[in-house]
Protein backbone atom coordinates (compact mmCIF):
# COMPACT_ATOMS: atom_id res chain seq x y z
CA UNK A 1 0.00 0.00 0.00
CA UNK A 2 1.12 3.54 -0.72
CA UNK A 3 1.75 5.97 2.13
CA UNK A 4 -1.01 8.49 2.75
CA UNK A 5 -0.56 11.91 1.18
CA UNK A 6 0.28 14.71 3.59
CA UNK A 7 -2.65 16.92 4.58
CA UNK A 8 -3.33 19.87 2.25
CA UNK A 9 -1.65 23.07 3.42
CA UNK A 10 -1.49 26.60 2.14
CA UNK A 11 1.16 27.44 -0.42
CA UNK A 12 4.59 27.70 1.25
CA UNK A 13 5.30 31.10 -0.27
CA UNK A 14 2.00 32.49 0.97
CA UNK A 15 2.52 31.22 4.51
CA UNK A 16 6.29 31.78 4.69
CA UNK A 17 8.18 35.05 4.85
CA UNK A 18 8.37 37.21 1.75
CA UNK A 19 11.86 36.71 0.26
CA UNK A 20 11.86 40.37 -0.87
CA UNK A 21 11.05 41.62 2.63
CA UNK A 22 14.60 42.39 3.71
CA UNK A 23 16.58 45.45 4.69
CA UNK A 24 19.48 46.63 2.59
CA UNK A 25 22.78 46.48 4.47
CA UNK A 26 24.14 49.41 2.45
CA UNK A 27 21.27 51.96 2.54
CA UNK A 28 21.56 55.02 4.76
CA UNK A 29 19.92 58.42 5.12
CA UNK A 30 21.29 61.03 2.76
CA UNK A 31 24.26 62.86 4.32
CA UNK A 32 24.20 60.70 7.50
CA UNK A 33 25.59 57.19 7.20
CA UNK A 34 24.82 56.45 10.88
CA UNK A 35 21.08 56.43 10.11
CA UNK A 36 20.48 53.10 8.41
CA UNK A 37 17.58 50.61 8.26
CA UNK A 38 17.89 49.90 11.98
CA UNK A 39 17.31 53.62 12.61
CA UNK A 40 14.29 53.52 10.26
CA UNK A 41 12.84 50.53 12.17
CA UNK A 42 12.73 52.50 15.44
CA UNK A 43 10.15 54.96 14.02
CA UNK A 44 8.99 53.63 10.64
CA UNK A 45 5.94 55.85 10.10
CA UNK A 46 7.76 59.15 9.65
CA UNK A 47 11.08 57.67 8.52
CA UNK A 48 10.10 55.33 5.66
CA UNK A 49 9.84 58.34 3.33
CA UNK A 50 13.36 59.56 4.18
CA UNK A 51 15.66 59.98 1.17
CA UNK A 52 18.86 58.04 0.75
CA UNK A 53 22.03 59.10 -1.09
CA UNK A 54 20.48 58.18 -4.46
CA UNK A 55 18.15 61.20 -4.57
CA UNK A 56 14.38 61.60 -4.68
CA UNK A 57 13.63 58.03 -5.80
CA UNK A 58 15.93 56.43 -3.18
CA UNK A 59 13.41 56.29 -0.34
CA UNK A 60 13.87 54.13 2.76
CA UNK A 61 10.65 52.23 2.04
CA UNK A 62 12.28 50.75 -1.09
CA UNK A 63 15.51 49.66 0.60
CA UNK A 64 14.43 49.08 4.20
CA UNK A 65 11.38 47.01 3.39
CA UNK A 66 11.47 44.91 6.55
CA UNK A 67 11.88 48.01 8.74
CA UNK A 68 8.91 49.63 6.99
CA UNK A 69 6.64 46.61 7.48
CA UNK A 70 7.18 45.15 4.01
CA UNK A 71 4.95 47.58 2.12
CA UNK A 72 3.67 46.43 -1.22
CA UNK A 73 5.63 48.96 -3.21
CA UNK A 74 7.49 48.32 -6.43
CA UNK A 75 11.24 48.62 -6.35
CA UNK A 76 12.15 51.40 -8.78
CA UNK A 77 14.26 50.29 -11.69
CA UNK A 78 17.58 52.09 -12.00
CA UNK A 79 17.84 54.45 -14.92
CA UNK A 80 20.82 56.05 -16.59
CA UNK A 81 18.85 59.19 -17.33
CA UNK A 82 18.10 60.01 -13.69
CA UNK A 83 14.87 61.50 -12.51
CA UNK A 84 12.68 62.72 -15.36
CA UNK A 85 11.89 66.39 -15.23
CA UNK A 86 9.00 68.30 -16.68
CA UNK A 87 10.11 71.15 -18.89
CA UNK A 88 9.05 74.57 -17.75
CA UNK A 89 6.19 76.02 -19.78
CA UNK A 90 7.30 78.54 -22.33
CA UNK A 91 6.13 82.07 -21.73
CA UNK A 92 4.36 83.85 -24.51
CA UNK A 93 6.37 86.69 -25.94
CA UNK A 94 3.30 88.69 -26.90
CA UNK A 95 4.79 92.14 -26.58
CA UNK A 96 8.12 91.30 -28.17
CA UNK A 97 6.50 89.63 -31.18
CA UNK A 98 3.84 92.21 -31.93
CA UNK A 99 5.10 95.56 -30.65
CA UNK A 100 8.53 95.70 -32.27
CA UNK A 101 7.58 94.85 -35.86
CA UNK A 102 4.88 97.52 -35.81
CA UNK A 103 7.30 100.18 -34.52
CA UNK A 104 9.87 99.13 -37.06
CA UNK A 105 7.29 99.36 -39.84
CA UNK A 106 6.25 102.88 -38.73
CA UNK A 107 9.90 103.98 -38.73
CA UNK A 108 10.46 102.55 -42.22
CA UNK A 109 7.35 104.29 -43.57
CA UNK A 110 8.54 107.57 -42.05
CA UNK A 111 11.94 107.16 -43.74
CA UNK A 112 10.31 106.44 -47.11
CA UNK A 113 7.97 109.43 -46.73
CA UNK A 114 10.90 111.72 -45.87
CA UNK A 115 12.83 110.52 -48.92
CA UNK A 116 9.96 111.32 -51.24
CA UNK A 117 9.32 114.64 -49.55
CA UNK A 118 12.95 115.62 -49.96
CA UNK A 119 13.05 115.08 -53.72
Amino acid sequence: ARPAAPPATADATASGPDPDCVDSPSWYKNHDSTKDCEWIAKMPDPRCDVRGPGGASDLAKYSCRKACGCPDVPTPAPTDAGTPTTPAPQRRQHHAVHARPGRQLVAERRDVANRFAGE
